[in-house]
C-alpha cells in the first residue's frame, strides 16, 4: 500500500512462545482451563509445512481456544537479537513469530560475524517455537540486496526509456541538441495529424554527436528522439536511503541475471549460513519490489523526463507475444488515444507483467520451493489499479506467483471512522485464484493519515482493522507497532482474537457468490506516462477506479461478499448449473466495473455465462475494444447489445449463497458479515464496526442449532435457534451451521 512513511524509529519488536496440547473436550461447552502451553518446535513445523488447513472442526475447537503460534501476529524484530531474556519478556505479550534479517549497517550481507549472529538468532526463535520470516532487504524496496546488487554489476542499474520530442511544420533543415545524460539510440520524424504523430508514416532520422538534424516535412511534423537513462534520482529506492543505509541503486527487475545476482546475495547467503534453512525458516518477505517508474517528490515539482520501464530484451520478448515490433510504436507509450495507441500500451504492459512475473517471482519462489520455505510477496501501492500497470505491468499476475500474497493494511485515524481500505480484496483474490490458504496484511499504523504521531494506536483501532481486514480475505498478520505501550494482559489478548479469526478462517474457503472482474486490460490501454508522483497520476484514471471502489464498498457494507477474476480464469472456468465455477469457488453473478477494452473470448465466454442464468452487471461502460485490432468489431457488435446497470447494489442484494441458511439482523443494522464454507460446514463472521455494543438476531427456517465462537473469550458454545447474542463494539462473533 502507500509507501509515504518514515520508518526512522528504533523500535523493539516482542515475540512469544504459546502453545497446546489437546485434553478432553465437553461437547457443548469449551474452555482454555482444557488446554496445557507444551507445544514444541517440531509440531509447528509440522503444521506449517502439512496440511494445517484440512483439519477437522474437533482439532480447530481446540486450536480456537488457545490459538497456536502459527495463527498469531508475526513482529518485526529487525537489527535486533532473539535471545533468552527477550524470548522471556515477549512470552506475556503472545506473540507468534519474528520478521527478522541480516542488521542493517555498513556491513549488511558481507560480514561473517552479522552472518553468525542470524543464524544464532533464528536457533534461539526455533528452539523456543517461534516462527520466523526472513525480511529479504535493508529496509524497502526488496531487490536491491541494500546497493550490492548494482555496486559490483553496475551494468544492471535500473534504466528508464525516455523520450524527447520537437514539433515544426514544413521543409526547412534544423537542428537540435540533445542531452548527454541520456543513451540515444533512435531518432524519428512523424507527420501530426488531429494532434497525434501519425506512427505508421514515422521515418527513422539520423543523429550523433549530441545533435539531431532534420530537413522536415511537408505540414506539421513531431521528432522523437528515444533513450535509456539510468533512474538513480527521485525514485522510491532513493527516498530511503537515510532511513536504512542503502545506497538508492536499484536493479532493473526485469532483468533475468540482476534478480539472480539478487538470490544470491540474499536467499542464498541466509541458506548458507542457516543449516536446515526448511527446519527453521517459515517464509522469505520481499517488500514493494517495483520498476520505480514515477517520480517520487511531492513538492508540486515534476520529474525532467517521463519514461517508460525497459530491459535489452523486451523489445524481443513484445515480438513473441503479440507478432509485431514494438520499436517503431513507442511514441503511442507517451501519447496517443486512438485505438491502434491503445493497443500498443496494453501489449507493452502485458509483456512487462509476463518479464516481471518471469524474472522477479518466480525465481525467488522456485528458490524457495527447493529450499523448503514460502515465498511472501507484499507489493507496492495495491490499493490504485492505475499503479497496477505503472510498478508491475498487471500487478495480479504478479502477486499470484507468490505462495503468500500480501499487503499492508492502514489504521483508521479514529475508530469512528468509516471503513475505506477494500484493497486487500486484491490480495485475497489472487490467493483464491492460485488454492493458496495464507493472505498475509501487514498492520500498519503510519499509514492511512496517522503519520509518525501514533506508532501504537488505541486498542479499538486495532481491532476495528482486523475485523475488517479479515473480512477481505486477510487471514495472516504480521506489524512493527512499537508493543511496549500495551500492557502484556491487553496485547496477549489482542493477539488471542487475531489467532481464533485465523483458525477459523485460514484454510475456509470464501462463499462469495459474487465475482467482479479485474478490469486490467483497460487500464494497460489507458495508461500514458507522466512526469507527475503517483498521487496525482492517479487522478487521470479516476473515473475508472471510482467504478471499482464504489461497487467493491457498496457490496461488502451490504455484507454481499465478491472476489475479483482475472480473464484467464473466466477463460479457465466452467459453466455449470446457472454458475461459474473457477477452482473452488462458485459464482452466480459477475460485476463487469467500466471495461473499456476486454479481451473477445472472454466477452463470447460472459456471453455463455448470461445465456446459462448468470447475471452480469455491465456499470459504467460498455466494451468499446477487443485487445487485438480484429477483435474491435466483434467487440462493438456483443457489447450493443448489452445493457448497463450503473447502480446495480439493490439487485446484487438479491443474490445469495442458497447453501447458507441464517438470517443475521441488528437492531441498528450496523453489521457486516463474512460467509465461508469449511469442511461442509458454513461459516458467518460477524463484525460489529460500530462504536457501541449491538444485539444480534439469527433465526432459519431450516438449522436449529449452532455453533458459537467467540474469539474475545476463547468460548465454543452450542445454541439453539432461534437466539440473540450481544456483540461489542469493534468486535466479531462466528456462528456457524452443520
Amino acid at each position: 500500500m502507500g509507501i509515504m512513511k518514515n520508518k526512522e524509529i528504533s523500535i523493539t519488536l516482542l515475540l512469544i512462545l504459546t502453545g497446546l496440547s489437546f485434553m478432553g473436550m465437553k461437547k457443548q461447552n469449551y474452555t482454555k482451563s482444557n488446554f496445557l502451553n507444551t507445544e514444541s518446535a517440531e509440531t509447528i513445523r509440522y503444521t506449517l509445512k502439512d496440511s494445517i488447513y484440512d483439519l477437522d472442526f474437533n482439532i480447530l475447537d481446540q486450536y480456537f481456544i488457545n490459538p497456536p503460534n502459527q495463527y498469531r501476529i508475526i513482529q518485526y524484530q529487525m537489527s535486533t537479537s532473539i535471545d533468552k531474556k527477550s524470548v522471556a519478556k515477549l512470552k506475556s505479550y503472545g506473540i507468534g513469530g519474528v520478521q527478522h534479517s541480516f542488521a542493517w549497517n555498513k556491513g549488511y550481507l558481507q560480514d561473517e560475524k552479522g552472518w553468525q549472529d542470524i543464524a544464532q538468532n533464528v536457533d534461539n526463535a526455533q528452539k523456543a517455537g517461534l516462527r520466523v520470516w526472513i525480511h529479504d532487504e535493508k529496509g524497502y524496496p526488496s531487490g536491491a540486496a541494500g546497493g550490492l546488487v548494482v555496486r559490483d554489476h553496475p551494468e544492471f542499474e535500473n534504466r528508464g526509456l525516455v523520450r524527447i520530442i520537437w514539433r515544426g511544420d514544413g521543409k526547412k533543415k534544423t537542428q537540435f541538441e540533445l542531452p548527454d545524460s541520456i543513451e540515444f539510440f533512435r531518432a524519428t520524424i512523424s507527420p501530426v495529424l488531429n494532434g497525434e504523430p501519425v506512427l505508421n508514416r514515422s521515418k527513422e532520422i539520423s543523429f550523433g554527436n549530441g545533435i539531431v538534424i532534420t530537413e522536415g516535412m511537408k505540414g506539421n511534423w513531431q521528432i522523437s528522439v528515444f533513450g535509456l537513462k539510468i533512474l538513480d534520482k527521485n525514485t522510491q529506492a532513493q527516498s530511503t536511503v537515510a532511513q536504512f543505509g542503502q545506497t538508492g541503486h536499484y536493479p532493473n527487475l526485469l532483468s533475468k541475471d540482476a534478480v539472480k545476482r539478487f538470490i544470491e546475495l540474499t536467499y542464498q547467503g541466509y541458506a548458507n549460513h542457516i543449516n536446515n534453512i526448511g527446519q527453521k525458516v517459515d517464509a522469505f518477505y520481499t517488500g514493494e519490489p517495483n520498476l520505480m517508474t514515477t517520480y517520487w517528490k511531492y513538492d508540486g515539482s515534476k520529474a525532467r523526463y517521463t519514461y517508460i520501464p525497459w530491459e535489452i530484451s523486451l523489445p524481443e520478448q513484445f515480438r513473441k507475444q503479440h507478432g509485431y515490433d514494438l520499436i517503431p510504436y513507442l511514441d503511442a507509450m507517451f501519447e496517443g488515444n486512438t485505438p491502434g495507441t491503445k493497443m500498443v500500451r496494453l501489449h507493452f504492459y502485458q509483456t512487462v507483467a509476463e518479464m516481471f512475473t518471469s524474472n522477479y517471482a518466480k525465481p525467488i519462489t522456485e528458490w524457495c520451493e527447493k529450499n523448503g520455505v514460502r515465498s511472501l510477496g507484499h507489493l507496492l501501492l495495491e490499493e490504485y489499479m492505475a499503479l497496477h500497470v505503472i510498478y508491475y505491468g498487471d500487478m495480479m499476475k504478479v502477486l499470484r506467483n507468490f505462495h503468500i500474497p500480501a499487503c499492508d493494511i492502514p489504521i483508521p485515524k479514529n475508530d469512528s471512522a468509516a471503513w475505506e481500505f477494500w484493497m486487500p480484496k486484491f490480495i485475497s483474490s489472487a490467493a483464491y485464484l492460485e488454492d493458496k490458504p495464507t493472505v498475509t496484511a501487514l498492520l500498519d499504523p503510519i499509514i492511512g493519515g496517522n503519520g509518525m504521531n501514533n506508532l501504537s494506536p488505541e486498542m479499538n483501532r486495532l481491532k476495528k482493522t482486523i475485523n475488517m481486514a479479515y473480512v477481505c480475505g486477510i487471514n495472516q498478520i504480521s506489524t512493527y507497532i512499537p508493543i511496549e505501550k500495551y500492557s502484556a494482559t491487553d496485547y496477549n489478548q489482542f493477539n488471542q482474537y487475531i489467532g481464533r479469526l485465523s483458525v477459523l478462517l485460514r484454510g475456509a474457503k470464501s462463499a462469495a457468490p459474487v465475482a467482479m472482474y479485474y478490469p486490467i486490460e483497460t487500464f494497460q490501454a489507458n495508461f500514458v506516462v507522466s512526469p507527475e508522483p503517483w498521487n496525482k497520476i492517479i487522478r487521470n484514471y479516476e473515473y475508472l477506479q471510482k467504478t471499482l471502489d464504489r461497487i467493491a464498498s457498496g457490496m461488502l457494507r451490504n455484507s454481499l461478499d465478491f472476489n475479483y477474476l482475472t480473464a484467464d480464469a473466466i477463460l479457465n472456468g466452467n459453466v455449470m448449473n446457472g454458475l461459474l465455477e473457477v477452482g473452488s469457488h462458485s459464482y452466480s453473478a459477475i460485476v463487469m466495473p467500466n471495461v473499456e477494452v476486454i479481451p473477445l473470448n472472454v466477452l463470447k465466454k460472459l456471453k455463455k455465462c448470461a445465456e446459462s442464468g448468470i447475471t452480469i452487471f455491465w456499470v459504467d461502460a460498455t466494451p468499446e475494444l477487443g485487445t487485438r485490432s480484429e477483435e474491435h468489431g466483434e467487440v462493438k457488435n456483443i457489447s450493443s447489445t448489452l445493457i448497463r446497470n450503473d447502480n446495480p447494489i439493490a439487485d446484487l442484494k438479491k443474490i445469495t449463497n442458497k447453501d447458507f441458511n441464517l438470517d443475521i439482523k441488528s437492531d441498528d443494522n450496523k453489521l457486516t458479515i463474512g460467509k465461508y464454507e469449511r469442511n461442509e460446514r458454513r461459516i458467518y463472521f460477524i463484525v460489529n464496526d460500530s462504536g457501541i455494543d449491538i444485539n444480534v438476531d439469527i433465526k432459519s427456517g431450516k438449522c436449529k442449532i449452532v455453533k458459537i465462537y467467540n474469539p474475545v473469550d476463547g468460548n465454543i458454545m452450542e445454541e439453539e435457534i432461534p437466539l440473540k447474542k450481544r456483540i461489542g463494539k469493534y468486535e466479531g462473533l462466528f456462528v456457524v451451521e452443520k
